[in-house]
């Protein structure tokens, strides 16, 4: 991604979102490695927001990207509504829309930007230090994939071709180890052989 820009340029991002708090300040946040994210706060103590630039090198289709995620986010806000002890802010993403009315705002230099609102008390995890945490990570996807079995028609848009085809990911891992570019094969001998054995149920 490009260098990261001062807080007044950022300030001027958040201005073409629908928010009207005083934003006092704005600092990176988390240790993602695809978007640029950032923490939003205010003088007024509104809920802080979640920016983000997003790497358009990685999506780019960045419009299609933000209709699946308004999509499948309506869908599940929508299902969770009907339970009355449903937390709607901490379990579903809460877009906030440009002041023109669409999910993602892009710049002068091209580069897009979406906001959410940040959920509270919430944190993310590079590395799983107990069993538990791959329990509820596992529990959480499964009940995500779940809220979406009845996603209607049309389909969601294939933002990265071939990104969930398993078959063509296989053939990439076999390619991979036979090429061997960095010598690397020899030293994780004991996972490709796991992974080859599996190779019929790719």
């Amino acid at each position: 991604m490009n260098i990261i820009p001062d807080s007044d340029f950022l300030i001027q991002v958040v201005a073409n979102f629908e928010f009207d708090h005083c934003v006092t300040d704005i600092a990176p946040d988390g240790s993602g490695h695809i978007h640029d994210t950032f923490r939003v706060k205010t003088s007024d103590g509104a809920d802080d927001l979640i920016l983000q630039r997003i790497n358009h090198e990685v999506f780019k289709d960045v419009p299609n990207v933000m209709d699946n995620i308004a999509r499948v986010t309506a869908h599940i806000r929508n299902k969770m509504t009907a339970s009355p002890d449903a937390d709607l802010a901490r379990c579903t993403l809460s877009i906030i829309e440009t002041r023109d009315g669409l999910s993602c705002y892009r710049d002068d230099d091209e580069n897009w930007w979406r906001v959410f609102s940040c959920i509270p008390g919430a944190h993310t995890r590079d590395v799983i230090d107990e069993p538990r945490h791959a329990f509820e990570s596992g529990r959480a996807f499964a009940s995500f994939q779940g809220m979406l079995v009845d996603l209607p028609d049309p389909p969601l848009h294939e933002t990265i071709p071939f990104f969930h085809h398993t078959p063509k990911r296989f053939e990439a891992l076999v390619d991979a180890i036979e090429q061997d570019p960095l010598n690397r094969a020899a030293d994780c001998q004991p996972e490709i052989a796991f992974a080859l054995e599996r190779q019929d149920n790719s």
